[in-house]
């Protein structure tokens, strides 16, 4: 779901200035206590101050530009943006250019979280791949411990449930061919073409959901028709 015209107007805003490094700007904007993720060493740095310094410290060594793409509603009134994060050294040299998901938590009108999260539709991708490579270890790993699954014959199953009823069909080294990747908030809708085990080809559309992290706790299978 889109946000309101306004919040992605502040948020638009909010990257406008880190870019111009109107740095007074954006903190004036989170709140005293925010926890902001420390995308150098890991973990959040807490405060408006600590938030400084270390903005101050990775604009000493790299040069960072981020632009966002596309901004969504997320759970518990969060945005979820999506943005091409390009970074240099101090001689310009090119480091990285790639995409990246943010997340913003607010509390009174100022932000008091901000998150950096995986590619989740890369994530959903390669969902994909590893069903057919039988790759259950990469499901291991994914899935959320209070993961439901639901089909039509089968609906709210948990892990094992899942694993017991979808996971012989793993490991055909099928193909599936991605009609559409969308992003919508937490939630990633995908809808594939592939080769039916009863004979023809079939499209079908899934919606995975995402948690704060980034583990897939919910997965929706709608099937389609036959498409030969």
């Amino acid at each position: 779901m889109s946000p309101s015209s306004g919040r992605e107007a502040d948020i638009k805003r909010l990257y406008a200035a880190f870019n111009a490094r109107e740095i007074e700007d954006v903190l004036a904007r989170l709140t005293g206590d925010v926890r902001w993720a420390n995308g150098m060493e890991g973990g959040h740095v807490v405060g408006r101050d600590a938030v400084r310094e270390y903005w101050l410290r990775q604009f000493e060594t790299i040069q960072s530009r981020v632009e966002p793409l596309g901004i969504s509603e997320a759970a518990e009134g969060r945005l979820a943006v999506r943005v091409r994060h390009v970074v240099r050294d101090p001689d310009e040299q090119l480091l990285a250019d790639q995409e990246v998901r943010h997340r913003f938590g607010f509390r009174d009108g100022l932000i008091e979280r901000f998150d950096i999260g995986a590619d989740r539709r890369q994530i959903a991708c390669d969902c994909y791949e590893a069903f057919a490579a039988g790759d259950r270890a990469f499901f291991e790993e994914r899935l959320s411990r209070d993961f439901r699954f639901s089909a039509p014959p089968d609906p709210q199953l948990d892990r094992d449930g899942y694993f017991e009823r979808c996971w012989p069909g793993a490991g055909r080294h099928q193909e599936f061919d991605l009609v559409r990747v969308v992003e919508l908030g937490d939630e990633i809708v995908v809808t594939y073409e592939t080769d039916l085990s009863s004979g023809g080809r079939g499209r079908n559309t899934e919606v995975l959901t995402f948690n704060d992290d980034d583990g897939i706790c919910r997965v929706e299978v709608y099937f389609g028709w036959n498409l030969s």
